[in-house]
């Protein structure tokens, strides 16, 4: 008959025993395998008996863990069977940085036997009130006679010491606890979350990098961009934004009180500038800049690194939902202001912001860009293929783009900023040059579409482009393309009747 009594490890043989498995670069399963060790020393195994104890449960004295088992649910980090035959009847989930979901430990009772067990989070003692607040929930989840039991590393420790005095492996698992206790990152006072005070930043991007990995099952890796030192893209619900939560701005910022930690919402597609314009209407504080929206981030003084994350995830994923639920509503908003346009055609104007007055004048270069957009997009369906490209060399104007009319070899163009241009003359034109075929047929019809407002260039003719105030980009929309294709239809037409 063959003894299964399982041979004591050797004292003295932790970290021989952990290197080879790689697991010193994974806390979580590094701690765990460390203490299963452990416990597979001579006189160990009972070690954690009193910790069982203190939730009703009497372990045998022929009781033996293992750690890394697979099993319903997953893979748990220790397990701890006894009986004839042996029962797994107590299963341990550790949790060091990442979150702990009540589901994840209410999946393992199907192991337990029938009569019952216990599951229990291992946290460090920081955490303490976190697992409370889990295993809280897990009773509520769970209709069996599991048990449910938080421990610390630190009575973990205590347990394995006392049980092992003056122990060489003992004093090796705890300086690995303490070394990756190290990653729960200590309070932070106010100050210590302000670019003037530079001692803790990568803490702070600690604290963010674990609040927004994986939100809402997103595995965005972080990197740098061009102003962030660090940052995570996030998902917001359907929409291509490109939300990002990160640290140090890289944008020079001369206020001390400037916090290290921001989300920041970027670019010019649709989605973007809706989500920058959704951002700003639910939530105060937000920051312009050119091509950016910035938020700052709170990150609560006070807490331990991964209480901080914890709560800042909790505020980041309400944030996302909230800004998903903004974009649509904005979208809606603007797009019932021009239903009666090709949907294709303002995928390029959503989410641009009503112009004010003085925005559409040339000495305001605020919204120039905006204007510029609307022009393009506006003119585009009357492209019979590509869009022609944009002239930045004309002796009049900044920017010409051209459009050919008709089957005819005559002209128009859309035209921003004149040169030599007076601060308070309109920014947007529409121009028949006076070398395109047709040229004066193209100036009558400039007169007949706008009375008193043709300008006489050196080189053609222009009118104003009426862009409404107060409305969004495909209501500016509606009105410029009406325009502009006024403009074309009238000039082909008076070209076929040769006046």
């Amino acid at each position: 008959m063959t003894d299964s009594t399982p041979v004591p490890n050797q004292a003295g043989g932790l970290l021989a025993a952990l290197v080879p498995f790689g697991v010193l670069r994974q806390p979580e399963v590094a701690l765990t395998t460390g203490i299963c060790w452990v416990l597979g020393l001579d006189g160990a195994a009972g070690a954690l008996d009193a910790l069982i104890a203190r939730s009703g449960i009497t372990p045998d004295s022929a009781g033996r863990w293992r750690g890394e088992v697979v099993g319903d649910g997953g893979r748990s980090d220790l397990e701890y069977a006894w009986g004839d035959p042996p029962t797994t009847r107590v299963i341990v989930e550790a949790k060091i940085g990442h979150s702990l979901t009540p589901e994840q430990l209410v999946g393992y009772a199907d192991r337990l036997p029938d009569t019952g067990g216990l599951l229990v989070v291992l946290a460090p003692a920081a955490r303490r009130a976190e697992a409370l607040e889990v295993v809280a929930r897990c009773r509520d989840l769970t209709a069996g006679p599991a048990t449910f039991a938080v421990w610390t590393y630190d009575e973990v420790l205590e347990r394995l010491e006392a049980a092992l005095p003056h122990s060489g492996d003992v004093a090796q698992l705890r300086g690995l606890v303490q070394a990756h206790n190290a990653t729960d990152i200590d309070p932070f006072l106010p100050d210590e979350l302000l670019e003037a005070n530079a001692s803790r930043r990568e803490d702070v991007w600690w604290v963010v990098d674990h609040a927004s990995f994986g939100i809402r099952e997103s595995r965005q890796p972080s990197g740098t961009d061009w102003n962030l030192l660090h940052r995570r893209y996030l998902p917001v619900g359907n929409y291509s934004a490109a939300v990002a939560v990160g640290v140090g701005r890289k944008d020079p910022g001369n206020d001390p009180t400037r916090p290290w930690a921001w989300l920041r919402v970027a670019g010019a597609s649709a989605h973007g500038r809706l989500a920058r314009r959704a951002l700003a209407s639910i939530r105060p504080g937000t920051e312009e800049t050119k091509d950016e929206t910035w938020l700052p981030l709170r990150i609560e003084p006070g807490l331990y690194g991964s209480q901080a994350a914890e709560r800042l995830r909790s505020a980041l994923e309400s944030l996302i939902d909230d800004l998903a639920a903004a974009i649509t509503v904005e979208m809606e908003h603007q797009l019932d202001q021009a239903r009666h346009l090709d949907t294709a055609m303002l995928d390029g104007v959503l989410g641009i912001g009503p112009l004010e007055a003085n925005d559409l004048l040339a000495g305001s270069e605020r919204r120039h860009e905006d204007i510029w957009t609307l022009l393009t997009e506006a003119s585009r369906p009357l492209y019979p293929d590509r869009i022609y490209p944009v002239q930045t060399s004309d002796e009049d104007y900044e920017r010409v783009r051209y459009m050919r009319v008709g089957a005819s070899e005559a002209h128009i163009a859309t035209c921003l900023l004149r040169r030599g241009r007076n601060d308070s003359a309109p920014a947007a034109w529409l121009r028949v040059h006076r070398s395109t075929s047709h040229a004066e047929i193209g100036r009558r019809v400039l007169e007949e579409l706008a009375p008193g407002q043709v300008v006489d260039d050196p080189n053609g003719w222009a009118v104003p482009v009426r862009i409404p105030t107060g409305v969004g980009g495909p209501a500016m929309l509606a009105e410029v393309h009406a325009q502009i294709s006024e403009l074309f239809t009238r000039f082909a037409a008076s070209i076929v009747r040769g006046s």
